[in-house]
């Protein structure tokens, strides 16, 4: 019996090591056969697979196509050409007609798809499937939204196949590196009465260290885990190859309706001087940045299953932003096509969006302007901003049930005067329309000296602004309201450039008859004030901030000097008039390139 068992036992042993030995050297034919181009086992069977989950997960809806395929397990080296993930013409009609289609159809087509350095690595959460990196070059992604009454009937039903296999990939893998380049993105919105469409083009993209890990959350007594994803840096270069946009410290909590960002920059690629030499006439540089952004009660299913971007409460904990004009350089030349409101860029976006309520703390921003005659920077700035945002929304459906877009924001105009300013803009309107109100406090009048002085070559000598009230109704084309300026004992120095020392210097007769004849005080001692009427026309290059410039310098000439106190035509302020000369001379205009 003994011996009977010990040749059961060789014979185990044996059969064991000869099912290794073929399972070894099948798995080395296999990865052989994959690395071959004309492979006739592995690819096939590989791709078949792939192909066969992506109908399963799609309900037949998409298609796998591809011209090459590539893998070479051993050297962790994947290359496919010609993908296409398209949708069925004859299963999208039969879904249709079943009322099972969902909302939103994919087309992808990538050019070609590169992996590099994949494999199986150990971690501390386990194994996961690691790519060293990701290249996708030229994908073009068309997105067709249409929301249909059969998927706005149950809200409640589980994500779809292909969503839940995306996630299951995702929890056990990471990338250290993903490349998109030149990027084609069309969103395309069909529930309106109109068409909308929203193109990102010759966009290219670059992720860093994209991972999922597990996080412990208490639920009552019991620890529940949930899966999120870290990615570290999200770098985005525009296409006209002057700003890069960029993302820190990324985390996507699905199960707590959470995101947040460490950082958010919209920086520019070049220095001031090399920048104005792309761009070839005077447009606006802009750096902003953000800090600790978070965005909560977002539905990540109701995001793919409605196409509805809806967040409950955004906060930023501390922004800066610059915009810088340099007036040395020539105007775009015309024809320029209009600059739209922010609300109304808002509603050109073809995918839904909604805040609820945005706050954003602890701002510093200013508007930098090189004045070309005084050859000096002309700065106005705002510090300690505190705003409150409500109803951010592009959402027809919303719009019409609340169709403002109100904003509250606090700050110190030039660091000195406690300002607050509301803007209500009407998202129901279709000529930009809003309507803003602005209160300034006390502050010393030559705290607006380095606003004036490069820009306007007047100094505030002595005085105080008591304070300042301002109400504009204003559209894409008009604006008209009233400044009351309330200030005390003001005396000014006209200015001219001394060429020999690179400086303003005083203008000794012109600025005894510029104190002479215009009012120290508002109100006079005999009490009378002098209002501040408004009535601008908007230029058609003019910005939504030149707007509140323009309308903003009309009332306060008007409140200094006593004279147009009704101004029943546009633009007629004489000093607005003679100060264009100095602010913005007329020079050649040029053609962008």
């Amino acid at each position: 019996m003994k011996d009977k068992g010990s040749k059961i036992l060789i014979w185990v042993v044996g059969s064991v090591i000869v099912l290794a030995v073929i399972v070894y050297a099948g798995w080395q034919y296999f990865k052989k056969d994959l690395a071959k181009p004309d492979s006739k086992i592995a690819k096939p069977l590989l791709t078949d697979q792939i192909k066969k989950m992506v109908i399963d997960a799609s309900d037949s809806l998409y298609q796998l196509q591809y011209d090459r395929f590539e893998l070479d397990i051993d050297k962790g080296k994947g290359l496919l050409t010609g993908v296409k993930i398209i949708p069925d013409s004859n299963v999208e009609k039969r879904l249709l007609k079943a009322g099972k289609l969902p909302n939103t159809i994919i087309h992808l087509r990538i050019d070609s798809l590169r992996l590099h350095q994949f494999g199986f690595r150990k971690t501390s959460a386990g194994r996961r499937f690691n790519i060293q990196s990701v290249t996708l070059y030229h994908p073009v992604a068309r997105i067709i939204n249409k929301r249909r009454i059969w998927n706005e009937k149950d809200r409640t039903h589980e994500s779809s196949a292909l969503l839940k296999a995306a996630k299951s990939v995702l929890k056990v893998s990471a990338v250290s590196t993903m490349n998109v380049q030149n990027l084609l993105f069309t969103w395309v919105d069909r529930n309106g009465p109109n068409e909308k469409e929203t193109t990102f083009e010759h966009w290219n993209i670059k992720a860093d260290g994209s991972r999922a890990y597990e996080r412990s959350t208490l639920n009552g007594e019991n620890e529940h885990k949930t899966v999120s994803y870290h990615t570290d840096k999200i770098r985005i270069a525009t296409p006209d190859s002057l700003y890069h946009i960029i993302f820190s410290g990324s985390d996507l909590m699905p199960d707590a309706r959470l995101m947040t960002t460490e950082l958010v920059e919209v920086s520019p690629r070049l220095g001031r001087t090399a920048f104005y030499r792309a761009a070839k006439y005077d447009k606006d540089r802009i750096h902003l940045i953000y800090k600790h952004l978070a965005l909560r009660n977002i539905d990540i299913d109701q995001i793919w299953q409605y196409q509805r971007f809806h967040i409950g409460k955004a906060t930023v904990g501390s922004f800066w932003g610059e915009v810088l004009n340099d007036y040395h350089w020539p105007k775009r030349r015309p024809p320029v096509r209009g600059r739209p409101h922010p609300h109304q860029k808002l509603k050109q976006l073809a995918f839904n969006i909604t805040i609820d309520t945005m706050l954003m703390h602890n701002g510093y921003f200013q508007y930098m302007i090189a004045a070309r005659r005084s050859g000096e920077n002309s700065k106005l700035f705002m510090t300690g901003i505190e705003s409150r945002i409500y109803n951010i929304t592009n959402d027809q459906e919303r719009i019409r049930k609340k169709h403002y877009l109100t904003s509250y924001t606090r700050s110190k105009i030039m660091g000195a005067g406690l300002t607050s300013t509301t803007f209500k803009f009407d998202l129901g309107s279709t000529d930009g329309a809003f309507i803003m109100t602005s209160q300034m406090g006390r502050m010393t009048a030559a705290a607006l000296n380095p606003l004036a002085r490069p820009l306007a070559q007047i100094s505030v000598r002595e005085g105080v602004i008591n304070k300042m009230l301002m109400e504009l109704k204003a559209d894409n084309s008009h604006a008209q309201g009233h400044l009351d300026l309330y200030y005390k004992g003001m005396k000014l120095d006209l200015l001219k450039r001394d060429k020999e020392a690179d400086t303003l210097k005083k203008r000794g007769f012109l600025s005894f008859l510029a104190n002479t004849f215009t009012p120290n005080d508002n109100p006079k001692k005999n009490g009378k004030f002098r209002e501040g009427p408004i009535n601008v026309i908007r230029e058609p290059r003019g910005s939504f901030f030149g707007l509140l410039w323009k309308s903003t310098l009309d009332g306060m000439t008007s409140a200094m000097s006593g004279l147009e106190q009704h101004k029943d035509k546009p633009d007629e302020s004489f000093l607005t008039r003679g100060l264009k000369s100095i602010i913005k001379p007329h020079h050649k205009e040029v053609k962008k390139n």
